[in-house]
């Protein structure tokens, strides 16, 4: 196969390798840092969107959002692709289209392999077909012959019509130039299509992007109560937070919360709070005690106080028992405090409640504190907290990914934008660097332009036996030594060149006629030439 023209071949070259690196920063796996990974549809829970069979392509996104179909890795069972019904402090709940049930596990962000993006039907079918011991070998077999095809060199066109000239002849250096130049265009032509590509991904997305930033602050809080008790039962004359409550020996408690609001950038903090008593029956009776009327304060703390007597909650049961008829063992007594929090939080406005209970069991002799919660029996029910976030819209930098990596827009479009410079700049002054030389000396632009395809003989050399056809141009000689096969083969003559191409039985031929002699005055400068004629004058 003849060579192509230096700057076909450089520039096509640096089109295959961008356009097969743009395949695989599109397509790579993420098993090799990509962002793509392959899901096979195996079984009907996604029915109709997702058939069973189907190859699924998912790649990596900054955020997913409810209705995304998505693929993640569950730790038993391996990947499942479902779709997100909701999403709650850092986990999604899924569930497949066909089922009427959700997801058993919740993902987080970093269970998720990605967001559906293509769907292939059928394909899965196929490549669970490749992974059998056949298949394998059948494509083992397949690659392994069109290595051998097209890997192993073929046999250069044998050179029967003359002797060629030394290893450091015209030709052969200026075939050197030919192959630098290939070289330099090929270079340049990778930087030239990757900053492209890289200019449209940076260009058809926006520098910024609104996204939601997540403000956390914590409610923190801290029960405690006392009264006065018998020296001899308890060693000490007061109650200490804790302890149980024997109703025959204490009938006045005093209550006590120490509240905090926990945030950073947290200004202009105010609010309400009061202090409440319920006690309260399993079948939903209920009293409630003011122990604190609200008050308003400002910053972000507050402390409440308040005392029950333990008299008014005795009669409140006593009354219930007689009026219905129906006795207890125990009832709940909750202490709890309401309140509310209003201010600013990182420039925008907040307003959140808090009212955890301390809770007792009581009887007909004594009260003791409950434990907070059943999930959390560990969990100390004198120290409450609750955290929150304030979601607030922001304007951030917007980023693409590439292999992995993300990169800010703004910097793409700087990278491309230089990229673009260097690349067709040094493509640019290459062609006029060219076109200079075809102007200049046209044996040298013919040697850039098909030396890879032509071979310099001797004069004298070459048999000219046979019918001879004269080309108009070097272009036209080039395309019959393509089409069939052959050698150009150049003849350096006292004329500047002759061209010759045999091709069954026939031999084509183009000189390069000499250019015109210059004349001494030619050659002289212009400088020279008007002092000569002041002279002779």
């Amino acid at each position: 196969m003849v060579a192509s023209h230096p700057w076909r071949k450089g520039l096509w070259a640096a089109l295959v390798v961008v356009l097969l690196s743009s395949l695989w920063v599109t397509f790579a796996p993420t098993q090799a840092g990509g962002n793509a990974a392959y899901v096979i549809v195996a079984g009907a829970s996604m029915n109709p969107a997702l058939q069973r069979g189907d190859l699924v392509i998912v790649r990596k996104a900054p955020d997913y959002g409810v209705s995304d179909i998505v693929a993640y890795q569950h730790p038993t069972i391996g990947p499942i692709i479902h779709r997100i019904l909701a999403a709650q402090e850092g986990t999604f709940t899924l569930k497949g289209d066909a089922n009427s049930w959700v997801d058993s596990y919740s993902p987080s962000a970093a269970d998720i392999l990605g967001k559906a993006w293509i769907r292939l039907p059928g394909v899965g079918r196929l490549l669970a077909w490749l992974r059998q011991p056949i298949a394998l070998g059948l494509v083992a077999l397949l690659i392994s012959l069109l290595v051998v095809t097209t890997v192993v060199p073929m046999s250069a066109p044998e050179n029967k019509h003359g002797k060629e000239t030394g290893a450091w002849s015209p030709s052969r250096r200026m075939a050197i130039n030919a192959g630098t130049l290939q070289t330099a265009i090929f270079i340049l032509g990778i930087v030239s299509l990757l900053s492209a590509v890289l200019a449209i991904a940076a260009w058809t997305h926006s520098i910024s992007r609104q996204s939601t930033q997540s403000v956390p602050y914590e409610h923190r809080g801290t029960f405690a109560y006392t009264a006065t008790v018998p020296l001899k039962v308890y060693g000490e004359v007061r109650l200490e937070a804790g302890e149980p409550v024997y109703l025959r020996l204490t009938r006045m408690v005093d209550f006590y919360f120490d509240y905090r609001l926990s945030a950073e950038h947290a200004s202009a903090i105010r609010g309400t709070a009061r202090l409440l008593a319920d006690v309260s029956d399993t079948n939903g009776w209920h009293r409630t005690i003011e122990l604190r009327r609200a008050v308003t304060f400002e910053g972000e703390s507050i402390r409440l106080e308040g005392a029950l007597d333990l008299n008014v909650i005795s009669s409140y049961l006593q009354e219930l028992e007689d009026q219905t008829g129906v006795t207890r063992p125990f009832y709940t007594l909750a202490i709890y405090p309401e309140i509310l929090v209003q201010g600013d939080l990182a420039g925008n406005a907040l307003e959140s409640a808090f009212a955890p209970k301390l809770k007792f069991l009581v009887d007909k002799l004594q009260m003791q504190v409950l434990p907070r919660d059943a999930d959390t029996p560990n969990a100390n029910p004198m120290e409450p907290s609750d955290k929150g976030a304030l979601e607030i819209g922001v304007v951030e930098p917007n980023r693409i990914s590439i292999l992995g990596a993300t990169v800010a827009v703004a910097g793409a479009r700087r990278v491309a934008g230089i990229g673009l410079v260097i690349g067709l700049g040094g493509l640019a002054l290459l062609a006029v660097w060219f076109y200079r030389e075809q102007q200049v000396d046209p044996a040298a632009s013919i040697q850039l332009k098909y030396g890879a395809q032509m071979a310099e003989l001797q004069a004298g050399s070459f048999e000219t036996a046979g019918e001879t056809q004269e080309m108009a141009s070097i272009d036209d000689l080039a395309r019959i030594a393509e089409k069939s096969g052959q050698m150009i083969y150049w003849i350096l003559s006292d004329p500047v060149g002759d061209y010759f191409v045999h091709d069954a039985g026939r031999l084509y031929h183009f000189r390069l006629p000499r250019p015109p002699k210059m004349t001494p005055a030619d050659e002289a400068p212009s400088g020279a030439r008007g002092l000569s004629e002041k002279d002779a004058g």
